[in-house]
């Protein structure tokens, strides 16, 4: 940390702010200035302090702000509405709605400036964040007796506040008023309401009010895109979302996204409609676009589960080669694919991997002995359950059923019945197929007495 000066002014004190990179050591700095003899903070070191904590999201710089807001108090320094925005910005993020509301309601009194609209809307923005939407319409409604017009970014926390209501009307109301009044919605305005609608499942609204910012003469970013791409993904209408893909591939002004191809390759993926993501995934390549390990693991994922275990290793394999490394999702679809296309020996080549790399989970321990059961292989299902137990993993309740009909399936009640105790034991609950299972199995061995236990 920098030494002071014998003589130090609020000037020199601030180069020395600014050239300290390290916060913590800023505040530090900061602190021996305040008790530093004959100095007193300036307008500009107070916005540059606070301006510099409203950058951190750690919450352990709160006493250091409240420490501040009272010297700012104590000094009279008359200090301008962006540094009450600071103090207001950092009470919003950590939900201290009631501080920031006392600093608002005593701004002329500590900070010497009266609240202006952008003070306003940090508040009411502290009431959307904590989600106390009603508090915050009622303090919309404070704006008019204070004579304070609201401006754009007001409207945009109204048309927030409506659509997490699930108030439509009132939102497409809210954007009309911005027109009325003079102002012009942005972007923004608009994608938050279409991502309302398109969430709440109403397609064809989000729809309308994207033709009606096109109409209007604003351009949709990639993001609007995104919001009817993934929302038709997610009713499963593959082909109204593809269209809206045609439309992004058209429009001049906008380019599709590492997230426009994550989604509709994952969205395809989820409708069955395996080749349409595989010609994306070529499209992504010749326009090289960067793949993150989403559109890897959505391809593998979705190749797996269609059965084309060879289409998902040359993925796999591809994704090797640019360095993106797997997590256990792609490594357990890829285990999982083996399993399905009886490549036994690719399975326990995969495994070792994943143990070397630390991605075996539970889940993959039950995909791993569910494949094995599958295949006979009792014995070694029992090796990697001991495994399992001693690599300190927690059986679910899905771990039990595999274990219960794994064993039934292949003959072995009495390991059956122990695994079914051990489970009642620590508290795992077993589906009803497990419980099936069981009864049919101890029915074959004639232990019916046993069966109606179960």
């Amino acid at each position: 940390m920098a030494q002071l000066p014998k003589n130090l002014t609020p000037k020199h004190l601030l180069t020395l702010l600014k050239t300290e990179k390290n916060l913590r050591s800023a505040v530090t700095l900061f602190d021996t200035a305040s008790t530093h003899p004959n100095y007193t903070h300036s307008a500009a070191v107070f916005h540059h302090i606070l301006r510099r904590l409203s950058l951190s999201a750690d919450p352990k710089f709160i006493p250091n702000l409240t420490r501040i807001v009272e010297l700012i108090r104590l000094q009279q320094c008359p200090c301008s509405e962006d540094t009450v925005l600071a103090v207001l910005k950092i009470y919003s993020r950590n939900l201290m709605v009631e501080r920031a509301m006392e600093i608002f309601q005593k701004m002329k009194e500590v900070f010497g400036c009266d609240p202006g609209v952008r003070s306003y809307n940090c508040l009411m923005n502290a009431f959307v964040v904590s989600n106390q939407l009603n508090k915050a319409e009622v303090f919309f409604r404070h704006f008019r007796t204070m004579g304070v017009s609201p401006n754009l970014e007001t409207y945009k926390f109204l048309i927030k506040i409506a659509c997490k209501k699930m108030d439509f009307d009132k939102a497409r109301a809210l954007v009309d008023d911005i027109w009325a009044t003079g102002l012009v919605p942005d972007v923004y305005s608009y994608g938050t309401l279409i991502n309302g609608l398109a969430k709440s499942g109403d397609l064809d609204g989000a729809v309308k009010v994207f033709d009606e910012m096109i109409e209007r003469g604003l351009r949709p970013d990639v993001t609007c895109y995104i919001f009817l791409i993934d929302g038709f993904f997610k009713k499963g209408d593959s082909k109204a979302a593809n269209g809206i893909w045609d439309r992004l591939s058209k429009d001049s002004w906008v380019y599709p996204s590492v997230v426009t191809y994550n989604i509709s390759i994952s969205g395809f993926c989820k409708c069955g409609r395996f080749s349409e993501g595989l010609q994306l995934w070529d499209r992504m390549s010749k326009n090289e676009r960067t793949m993150d390990l989403f559109t890897y693991s959505s391809l593998i994922h979705g190749l797996c589960q269609a059965g084309d275990i060879d289409g998902a290793e040359r993925v796999y394999k591809e994704m090797a080669e640019r360095k993106v490394s797997p997590d256990a999702v792609v490594y357990n679809a890829m285990l999982n694919g083996f399993f399905r296309a009886r490549r036994v020996r690719n399975c326990f080549e995969l495994w070792e991997v994943m143990g070397r790399e630390g991605s075996q989970t539970v889940a993959s321990f039950n995909i791993m002995m569910r494949g094995l059961f599958d295949i006979g292989e009792v014995d070694q299902v029992i090796a990697i359950w001991e495994v399992m137990k001693e690599s300190g993993f927690v059986a679910d309740s899905t771990t039990y059923g595999i274990l219960v009909r794994g064993f039934c399936k292949n003959g072995y009640i009495d390991k059956s019945l122990h695994v079914l105790q051990t489970a009642e034991e620590k508290g795992g609950l077993l589906d009803a197929f497990a419980y099936s299972a069981m009864i049919n199995g101890l029915c074959k061995e004639a232990k019916l007495d046993e069966a109606v236990l179960c």
